[in-house]
């Protein structure tokens, strides 16, 4: 009943609101549809189609187009609709649906080769959607029901659908998939690099579920299938960060060492001696941890670390009493972070180390240089107040 007023008003003011037309096709349309007056449905979602091809309903009103044909029993017209789907909108949401009406049109056409491939491609590619498992029993029947051969997914498949679901953060599906990889027929046939990429993502799945020995149990099996594989130093690292968790410092010094020594170009390697450095700076062995926090800067300084690298080491000096390092350590840190809330931070640690060696003009300059930047941050006002302190003139503009 309401969609029978909602045509009606839709259509008195279909030709008045150029601006919404798009919309007012698509309300009209689907009304339409769910009227079952799918001969004038049509009409609509056609004008909208070709009229309006970059509307924002476009692509739903190319499916529900499509879906006309289907409910009409006219397969062959919807088949053709779907794959057109397919083409125009090949990362739509909807596409696990549009593929599975295809596979059945095509499967309703005879075309069961076209029909295997597409049931396929929603098993392999949408693993969480609700039509995965029926494409999977589809895939089966027709195996059952014509000459095509029974579906087998290779390790590489498995392990792609495994991949699908660790980076939605499924961590006990993809372990579900990699466990299938790890065992018979497949575990036979598995190259050296496969398995070990296989335990390594077994091992992090562990690790984000925080179950750090089984992590850590994985990362080292992975290792050894292949020490010298695209993964080996992603292992050694993780496996160190497992042993860290387990409070097990020394056992993950010695890898993060291992790491370091064994691939001295990995992306890791800064991380690996910023949590070595960690580990000594916690156990209060801060000249080792220093030396650690040093190496980042000397070895790594385009890396993510060392912004923390410089502020421990800094830190370290400022409070080992150490000011005349500190302050080249504070002031390299302010130099490497220009025009960004890290400089503020380094120049305002900086002064402050001035001010320890009796160098109260150049901690005064510094204090001014930060209250000069206008942002307005906690620097801003803290170096206000040391100006203030220090008796010298300072405004902070309002």
């Amino acid at each position: 009943h309401s969609y029978f007023i909602a045509e009606y008003y839709l259509n008195k003011i279909k030709d008045d609101y150029l601006i919404l037309q798009d919309h007012i096709f698509y309300y009209l349309a689907n009304s339409l549809r769910l009227q079952e007056k799918y001969d004038q449905a049509e009409e609509y979602y056609l004008k909208l189609i070709q009229k309006y091809p970059d509307s924002i309903w476009a692509e739903k009103a190319s499916l529900e187009y499509a879906d006309m044909f289907y409910i009409r029993e006219d397969y062959i017209t919807a088949e053709n609709e779907y794959e057109h789907f397919r083409t125009a909108f090949p990362h739509s949401s909807y596409m696990p649906y549009c593929l599975f009406q295809l596979a059945t049109c095509q499967e309703m056409n005879g075309k069961k080769d076209l029909a295997f491939e597409n049931y396929k491609k929603i098993w392999l590619n949408y693993p969480l959607n609700e039509y995965s498992e029926i494409a999977r029993e589809n895939l089966n029947k027709l195996a059952e029901d014509s000459s095509i051969e029974l579906f087998i997914p290779t390790a590489n498949q498995i392990y792609n659908r495994g991949k699908i679901f660790f980076g939605i953060y499924h961590y006990n599906s993809a372990l579900d998939e990699f466990n299938k990889i790890l065992q018979g027929d497949y575990l036979n046939k598995l190259s050296p690099e496969m398995h070990s990429k296989t335990l390594f993502k077994k091992g992090m799945c562990y690790y984000n579920l925080r179950d750090y020995n089984q992590s850590k149990d994985y990362l080292s099996l992975s290792y050894e299938k292949s020490p010298y594989g695209p993964l080996a130093d992603d292992s050694l690292y993780y496996f160190g960060r497992s042993l860290t968790n387990l409070n097990l410092d020394a056992d993950a010094i010695s890898y993060y060492q291992k790491l370091l020594k064994l691939f001295p170009n990995s992306n890791y390697c800064d991380d690996a001696l910023y949590r070595t450095g960690r580990i000594y700076s916690l156990k209060g062995d801060f000249k080792n941890a220093a030396s650690y926090f040093q190496k980042i800067s000397n070895d790594y300084p385009g890396g993510d670390k060392l912004p923390d690298a410089l502020w421990e080491l800094g830190w370290i000096q400022y409070r080992s009493a150490d000011y005349s390092a500190a302050k080249t350590t504070f002031s390299n840190y302010a130099s490497s972070y220009k025009g960004t809330s890290l400089e503020e931070k380094g120049l305002f640690w900086q002064a402050k180390c001035h001010q320890k060696l009796g160098e109260n003009d150049k901690a005064a300059d510094l204090y001014k240089k930060i209250v000069n930047l206008n942002s307005y941050s906690y620097y801003t006002f803290a170096s206000g107040e040391m100006l203030t302190d220090m008796n010298k003139e300072v405004q902070i503009k309002k």
